[in-house]
């Protein structure tokens, strides 16, 4: 600028003035950064002026409640600061926060624009002016809704493991030594005497009993799942039944029991799965109904359905298992020829209340 001129108002001296500002630059290329950070991070971040009316909120926001910031700018901050009795003690915090101008940390739950629920961690922060005075609010919210699913779905697991430890401790050790007791006592040098009668007798209520502890346990550890809808079929009408599983004691007496419902049925009986699908291969062998193991060695019941299906065999399939795991049943409705799903051992009533 011009310091001083001459008689003819010319300028004799010039003086220049020169302000370093590097610092102010690099703050405003912070700001920037940081404005395009609050813009675009996934949290969900909202500023209200001192009277806790939403002045700015991000993209996050947006997203996480399905409220553009035209719908919400000017009004009270109700979604991620949701007024529901599960906030009450929460709110309750952040205003006696708010009073000491200090940061309050809290997990709340809230719900979006169409309802949907959802839970995040919310940290708020006073912002003062140079007199200590109060002239905004910023909310920093964190979606953690999966988190506390997974929180509740733990707390189940624990309850649930609680409880399994209680019944292996009592329930289940009580029909085992009830077993183990009736077999010490039989006379096996003469299975005439009179007590034999009563503890065979004994030994079926007892294994009943351990029976029925075992799903109760298996109910306990067990995911919610759908009981599987068995198709009843006449046995009468069934010619040729295949029974496929590893164990012969248990297919003998399978063998048995459908025998005595309809002497004219034909049974074919493997405790190979190999050999029983390639027996299958002739289509004209195809029987009218399978009886299918699911815990076999080499190929079990899921590799045996497996092949069936690349085979083209639409025979109906029938599980007949130990297994009483709830994903084992659900498993088993991913295949269309499986018709119904049954746990051993095959008794008269289930062959009364779906076969006959």
């Amino acid at each position: 600028m011009p310091f001083s001129r001459n008689e003819r108002g010319e300028v004799k001296i010039h003086l220049g003035i020169t302000h370093d500002i590097t610092e102010l630059e690099e703050k405003q290329v912070r700001l920037q950064e940081m404005a395009v950070i609050a813009e675009k991070t996934t949290n969900a971040i909202m500023i209200t002026n001192q009277n806790e009316e939403i002045e700015w909120v991000n993209e996050g926001y947006e997203k996480l409640t399905g409220f553009s910031f035209e719908e919400v700018v000017g009004k009270k901050p109700k979604v991620l600061v949701n007024s529901v009795n599960e906030n009450s003690e929460a709110i309750k915090r952040m205003r006696e926060s708010f009073a000491k101008k200090e940061t309050f940390i809290s997990e709340l739950v809230s719900y979006t624009k169409t309802g949907e629920e959802f839970w995040v961690r919310v940290i708020a922060d006073p912002l003062l002016n140079k007199s200590g005075n109060v002239f905004r609010y910023i909310f920093i919210a964190q979606n953690i809704t999966e988190l506390k699913s997974n929180e509740g779905r733990l707390l189940q697991s624990y309850e649930r493991l609680k409880k399994y430890a209680f019944f292996t401790s009592h329930q289940l050790r009580a029909p085992v030594a009830d077993i183990l007791s009736i077999l010490d006592v039989y006379d096996y040098d003469n299975p005439l005497n009179k007590d034999n009668a009563r503890l065979i007798q004994d030994l079926k209520a007892v294994s009943h009993k351990l029976d029925g502890v075992i799903h109760e346990l298996n109910d306990i550890l067990a995911i919610d799942t759908t009981s599987f809808e068995n198709k009843t079929v006449k046995l009468q009408n069934l010619q040729n039944i295949m029974l496929v599983d590893d164990d012969k004691v248990f297919i003998n007496i399978t063998g048995i029991i459908l025998k005595r419902f309809n002497k004219e049925l034909a049974i074919q009986s493997y405790t190979n799965a190999a050999q029983a699908l390639k027996i299958l291969k002739d289509k004209n062998n195809n029987p009218d109904a399978i009886f299918l193991d699911i815990n076999m060695p080499d190929i079990d019941g899921w590799k045996f359905l497996e092949n069936l299906e690349k085979m083209g065999i639409t025979t109906n399939v029938y599980m007949l298992t130990s297994s009483i795991d709830p994903s084992d049943m659900e498993k088993s409705k991913t295949f269309a020829s499986v018709k119904g799903y049954f746990t051993k051992p095959l008794t008269r009533q289930v062959l009364t209340e779906h076969f006959l």
